[in-house]
């Protein structure tokens, strides 16, 4: 995983250093398998506009060392979760947006500072075992059916599992409650036994995991570490916690016509995302002050009784 981590940071370095060789290029850094890249950038350039260029970053982490260190400042576009786009705003290391660009979206949990490219679905990926009850619900997870017993990997994430364990109980994912989230700190101790392991979606526990959680864009990632194309995201029952992807401009680029007239016009660019049941429950956090929900989860100790 490091080598993975350390070869992909130097493809990104070795990339910048051309993407502005061709001023008919536009380099943005994003996630794997957010959106159809390949479509995307088909029908950009046959309106005679400019090459899009997408270039993979494989963590959060990842982009973010590169955002600190300046070095996204070499791409003209990358992607975060917009809560994250509203804290590197208070840093002072993005370029507001102008009037012009913002105007064409009617609801944007972006700010100023980007405009939604898709919305990103917290759920349940899973590779199905025969015989054995659907997965169609945030308490499988926590209390799994006996086929998914020691099959089962959670990542110890501050908003993710925490936010899961939540809607497994019926309560908000952004509950603040005390008395919910000490219910949330025993549920988390009954669930214990059932692990596999602690740690991230891509654990693969010798191909013994069949149950996690995530999102949509993670399944292709999964499938290929795996070897196994059966895996599935489910939006379960009580709900999705859902995140915006904002497209962001760093601050010191210019806003050339072909980069205000791709942030003008996404939508003609980006299919509608996975769209969940009608009979799920929505939970949007962009209401919501980031730095208010971090403040919540890192008073908590809920994760800490996870770990084994």
């Amino acid at each position: 995983m490091v080598l993975i981590r350390l070869l992909s940071a130097l493809l990104l370095l070795l990339f910048h250093c051309n993407s502005f060789a061709d001023g008919q290029r536009i380099t943005i850094g994003i996630a794997p398998g957010l959106v159809d890249e390949a479509g995307i950038a088909q029908r950009f350039s046959s309106e005679g506009r400019a090459h899009l260029q997408f270039i993979h970053y494989f963590s959060e982490h990842q982009r973010d060392g590169l955002l600190v260190s300046g070095r996204l400042a070499h791409y003209q576009m990358f992607v975060m979760d917009h809560l994250m786009t509203r804290l590197v705003a208070e840093l002072d290391l993005l370029q507001p947006l102008p009037q012009q660009v913002l105007a064409n979206h009617s609801f944007n949990a972006c700010g100023v500072y980007g405009v939604p490219l898709v919305v990103n679905r917290l759920g349940i990926l899973v590779n199905p075992i025969e015989a054995a009850p659907e997965i169609v619900s945030w308490r499988q997870v926590f209390n799994p059916p006996e086929a998914y017993v020691n099959r089962l990997v959670l990542p110890l994430h501050s908003y993710d599992t925490v936010s899961a364990g939540l809607m497994a109980l019926g309560y908000h994912p952004y509950s603040k409650v005390e008395s919910q989230h000490k219910a949330l700190r025993e549920l988390f101790k009954n669930t214990r036994s059932s692990l596999l392991a602690n740690g991230t979606p891509y654990y693969q526990g010798k191909g013994q995991m069949n149950l996690t959680i995530g999102y949509p864009n993670q399944l292709e990632s999964l499938k290929s570490q795996s070897g196994d194309d059966n895996w599935q995201f489910v939006a379960p029952k009580e709900g999705v916690v859902e995140f915006y992807e904002c497209l962001v401009v760093p601050k010191g680029q210019q806003l050339t016509p072909d980069l205000s007239a791709l942030l003008r016009s996404l939508p003609r660019y980006v299919p509608n995302n996975i769209n969940p049941p009608k009979s799920t429950q929505r939970y949007s956090v962009s209401g919501l002050n980031a730095l208010q929900i971090e403040e919540r989860v890192q008073s908590l100790n809920d994760l800490e009784v996870l770990s084994k």
